[in-house]
C-alpha cells in the first residue's frame, strides 16, 4: 500500500511539474532538473564499479546541465522551489543516492575550476575530458555551478537542517 501511495505521489508530481514551468526567469522546470541533475549526481553507486569515473561523469553532466540552462541567471526562489519539486519526485532510494554523491560532485566540481590540469586525467578516463575542460575555463559555468549549488543547499531534503546549518 505504501509502494503504491509513493508511485501516486509521484505521478502526480510529474504532472503537476508542467504548471511550474513559468516560475521565475531563468529557472528550469522540475522535470528538467531531475533528469538534468538530479539523476545523474544519483545514479553513481559509491562502491560500485568504475565508481569514480561514473561521479567523473556526473559532475560533467552537472556543470554542463547547469550551464545549458543559465542557472547564473535563474530566480533562487524559483529554482529551489523546483528543485523541492524534482527532489519529491526522485524517489527515496535515488535521494539517498544523492545525498551519499552530492559532496563528492560539489568537490570534484570545484577542483576542476580550480586546476583543471591536475584533474584532466580523471575526466580522460572518464571520456569527458574534451567537456571538462571547456567548462572548467567558463566562468559561465563557474557562475552557473554557483547558484545550482547553493539552491540545492537550500532545498528540502530530509537533512534540510544540516543542509542549512540548523
Amino acid at each position: 500500500m505504501r509502494k503504491a501511495f509513493a508511485l501516486l505521489t509521484a505521478a502526480l508530481i510529474l504532472a503537476a511539474m508542467p504548471l511550474c514551468a513559468a516560475l521565475g526567469e531563468g529557472a528550469t522546470t522540475p522535470q528538467a532538473l531531475l533528469t538534468g541533475y538530479l539523476s545523474p549526481v544519483a545514479e553513481p553507486g559509491e562502491g560500485s564499479a568504475g565508481y569514480s569515473l561514473k561521479l567523473a561523469v556526473a559532475v560533467c553532466k552537472a556543470l554542463t546541465f547547469a550551464e545549458e540552462k543559465a542557472l547564473r541567471d535563474a530566480d533562487r526562489d524559483a529554482l529551489v522551489e523546483n528543485l523541492d519539486i524534482a527532489w519529491d519526485a526522485l524517489g527515496a532510494a535515488r535521494q539517498l543516492r544523492f545525498m551519499e554523491n552530492r559532496d563528492a560532485v560539489f568537490a570534484q566540481a570545484d577542483a576542476a575550476f580550480e586546476d583543471y590540469a591536475n584533474e584532466a586525467p580523471l575526466y580522460e578516463d572518464a571520456g569527458v575530458d574534451a567537456d571538462m575542460a571547456r567548462l572548467a575555463a567558463s566562468e559561465t559555468a563557474r557562475a552557473a555551478w554557483q547558484v545550482l549549488t547553493e539552491a540545492t543547499l537550500q532545498m528540502t531534503t530530509d537533512d534540510t537542517t544540516a543542509d542549512q546549518g540548523g
